[in-house]
């Protein structure tokens, strides 16, 4: 899966577009996806200035699936009907 594969997905499930961002940065209370140097990929919890969470993975694939669980399995980022 690529970041605008991601994208997509988040868009059809209907996350709120306020929990993630996926260029990097501290943004308060969002899952974050950063394309690191040297081709690698973190996924990180941004909260206060703070990285919670800061994974490492080798690939594009594996980060984007990893923040896409993390994601869906958080009820908090629903869109509110």
């Amino acid at each position: 899966m690529t970041k605008n594969e991601l994208n997509d997905k988040l868009i059809k499930l209907d996350i709120n577009p306020n929990s993630y961002k996926l260029d990097g940065g501290l943004w308060d209370d969002r899952y974050i996806l950063n394309q690191e140097s040297g081709g690698k990929w973190s996924v990180y919890y941004s909260e206060r200035g703070e990285m919670i969470g800061y994974t490492i993975f080798d690939n594009e694939n594996d980060a984007c699936s990893y923040v896409l669980k993390k994601i869906e399995n958080d009820p908090s980022t629903r869109n509110r009907k």
